[in-house]
């Protein structure tokens, strides 16, 4: 008497509930989806019934088209004024970011520089004096731009 596998000592309509009612159920999730995405995409009319005192219901119908109209974002900041320089710097073993920001006492902000790089400290090619050096030429260039 040989022990096969379990699914090979079941028998066959206990196979076939196991392997229906998962597509069973994926082909009733299927059609629910369809149903929630249909009532998603037509929401350009609505009807409100409203119940008057004598006990009338009135019907009203707003149509709501969705217009092709094109919005842009025309936000200009306030420059600081008097600010000073400000700087964030993010030393990792793969990254070197560094940003300099100039702040005023109202919180009126402008990015002056900003910078994104590879750090060679990960690979051991860059000393805690090539950082220093990077940094204090960020700080320049920040400085000669005011």
């Amino acid at each position: 008497m040989s022990n096969g596998s379990t699914w090979s000592r079941l028998r066959w309509p206990v196979k076939a509930l196991i392997v229906g009612i998962p597509i069973v159920g994926l082909i009733w999730y299927g059609s629910q989806n369809e149903k929630i995405k249909d009532n998603l995409s037509s929401p350009d009319a609505t009807t409100t019934e409203v119940v008057t005192e004598g006990g009338k219901t009135e019907s009203s119908e707003n149509n709501t088209a969705v217009s092709g109209e094109h919005r842009t974002f025309a936000y200009q900041p306030e420059k600081p004024v008097n600010g000073e320089l400000k700087g964030v710097v993010e030393v990792g073993a793969s990254g070197f970011n560094s940003f300099v920001v100039k702040i005023d006492k109202e919180k009126r902000w402008e990015v002056v520089s900003k910078e994104f790089g590879n750090s060679m400290v990960y690979e051991g090619l860059a000393t805690a004096d090539d950082i220093r050096q990077g940094l204090k030429n960020t700080w320049l260039v920040c400085l000669t731009k005011e």
